[in-house]
């Protein structure tokens, strides 16, 4: 009986933060008590072949997209490009992407304190907040151990899809600035993105960034110089600029964050939590129009993280949930490019790099198109 109490406390803690919709739950006995899903009253039925519900590690219920949503009446799609569920019903498209703390109801962000996953080769969601995206609620049954959802429409149910706009991969980087080091240098270089601006090079790191520090904008000026015996020539010279003159000289409509790859290992985490806070500050100031997306780091191959002291993946994972952190406190998206260049541990793929760190061409066109196609 203890247990069972210990178990439905933990439950309703997790349905409360918007994670419990379904699950069975293994106590240390290794028997499972079922957790019940009704939709309007009608029990939704979860079959091993298709998926089962389950509690990941960060205490996240995972509910299998296809069977939930189709039961509420909904016609799923899937975006194998973006890695992308798409749910629609009664006017309302949910894009979901793998592996991000967001989704989108008609093109609008809502951020999420977990992610949809791939796991045996299903996709799993965390319900609540698409139900609730599409105008549906949830409540929790402590008596019964049973997850009610409530569609308002239901019995309507939704069987061919609404055509979607059709967008370009990187039309997101029309009228964008980018901001990073060596890496974004790479995204510049053999992308192939038109439209966008740069601010980056070669070792650039958030703390010269926020110390007031300028890089080569990627124009020139021209100036004459003049030898002794009178001949005059050109010569181009390289225009730099701080963030702050970049912000001030046109406004953007979408601007990447692409920095702290360099701060690894070379600044406390503190004083990075305190600087990337103060970058988004100051970019939310200066362009209070425009989208600013946080980008997590990509990490570095498995081999270099066994034997690199400072850019290893643990550490670049601490930086990251520091960057996911940040992001949420001052409510900009922040987006995971992982996966398109990764390998099956979530390391740099060993064929996308020559180095470890840095990505061949074709690795930095995958990372800059799952990025199109991902952000709204």
């Amino acid at each position: 009986m203890k247990k069972r109490i210990i178990l439905w406390i933990a439950l309703a803690m997790l349905l409360s933060l918007g994670a419990v919709l379904s699950v069975s739950a293994q106590q240390a006995d290794g028997s499972e008590d079922v957790i019940n899903v009704t939709i309007n009253g009608n029990p939704v039925t979860f079959q091993e072949g298709y998926g089962l519900p389950y509690v990941d590690n960060a205490w996240r219920t995972q509910v299998p997209l296809r069977a939930a949503m189709e039961a509420y009446g909904a016609y799923v799609d899937w975006d194998a490009d973006a890695r992308t569920a798409i749910v629609q019903y009664q006017g309302i498209t949910v894009k979901l992407p793998v592996n991000q703390n967001f989704l989108t109801a008609n093109g609008q962000i809502r951020t999420m304190d977990t992610q949809a996953v791939i796991r045996s080769g299903r996709t799993y969601l965390p319900i609540r907040f698409v139900v609730e995206a599409l105008g549906g609620s949830v409540s929790w049954d402590q008596a019964t151990l049973t997850v009610g959802i409530w569609n308002p429409s239901y019995p309507a149910r939704q069987t061919s899809p609404v055509p979607l706009k059709e967008r370009g991969v990187y039309d997101v980087y029309n009228n964008s600035l980018l901001i990073g080091d060596s890496r974004t240098q790479g995204i510049q270089a053999a992308a192939g993105i038109s439209g966008a601006d740069y601010f980056c090079e070669n070792g650039l790191a958030l703390r010269k960034v926020m110390s007031g520090g300028s890089v080569a904008d990627g124009t020139y000026t021209v100036v004459e110089e003049t030898d002794e015996e009178g001949n005059v020539t050109q010569k181009r010279v390289p225009n730099v600029v701080t963030l702050a003159e970049k912000l001030e000289s046109k406004q953007y409509s979408r601007i990447f964050i692409i920095l702290g790859f360099n701060d690894v290992g070379w600044q406390q985490p503190a004083t990075f939590e305190r600087q990337y806070d103060q970058i988004i500050k100051q970019i939310r100031a200066a362009q209070p129009n425009a989208m600013v997306i946080a980008q997590k780091l990509i990490p570095v191959t498995a081999a270099r993280s066994q034997t690199d002291r400072y850019f290893n993946n643990p550490a670049i994972a601490k930086y990251n949930q520091i960057i996911e952190n940040q992001a949420r406190a001052n409510n900009i998206l922040c987006v995971d490019p992982t996966w398109s260049v990764a390998d099956d541990t979530g390391a740099l793929a060993a064929a996308y790099s020559h180095d470890g760190i840095h990505l061949f061409a074709v690795g930095y066109k995958v990372w800059a198109q799952l990025v199109g196609r991902i952000v709204p």
